[in-house]
């Protein structure tokens, strides 16, 4: 039975306002740069290579150093640990504000996503495990556009997804996200 009180103890709910003047603490969720992806991606081990015109039509992702299906740092409470797993989202780019599906881990080297970047990336990578979330519900409120999804996010427009990672920019001038995280 679904619990209707002030206190649900079925789901926990977080909201968070981000906006364009520096890193958004929040007491319970961390710390939120002006641009990035919610839930924060956990840097993995080793570099990620990807290159928007190859015979995959840039959904092949190539490690060097890597280790997919085991990482080392087990144990680490700050760095990506355990198995990658289709399902789970990679971001190559410190920020993670460009996210995508892995949709299967070939070895430790080669992973393959649902969908090309929007251009060829290298460097570090960072993962983010499926299912974190219940749900995301996203409000643009600054006097100027955010960017959400990789796409110019209205002022006064409303986003809601079922818990899937979301990517956010809020370092133009005036724009800013108010977030409802469900867990």
């Amino acid at each position: 039975m679904l619990n209707q009180g002030i206190y649900n103890a079925e789901a926990e709910s977080y909201r968070l306002y981000l906006t364009g003047v520096g890193p958004t603490v929040h007491p319970v969720l961390g710390s939120f740069p002006s641009q990035g992806s919610l839930p924060i991606p956990q840097q993995g081990t080793g570099t990620v290579a990807t290159v928007t015109l190859d015979p995959t039509n840039g959904t092949l992702v190539t490690g060097t150093g890597t280790f997919f299906t085991n990482d080392p740092q087990a144990g680490s409470k700050t760095k990506f640990t355990g198995q990658v797993e289709p399902g789970d989202y990679i971001a190559v780019n410190a920020n993670g504000q460009f996210v995508r599906k892995i949709t299967q881990v070939k070895d430790d080297t080669h992973l393959v996503i649902e969908a090309p970047f929007p251009s060829s990336l290298n460097g570090n990578f960072y993962i983010i495990k499926k299912n974190r979330y219940k749900m995301i519900y996203a409000k643009s409120t600054g006097t100027s556009n955010a960017i959400l999804q990789e796409q110019t996010f209205v002022t006064g427009e409303t986003f809601l997804n079922g818990g899937s990672p979301v990517t956010y920019d809020v370092t133009g001038s005036n724009s800013a996200i108010s977030f409802q995280i469900d867990y």
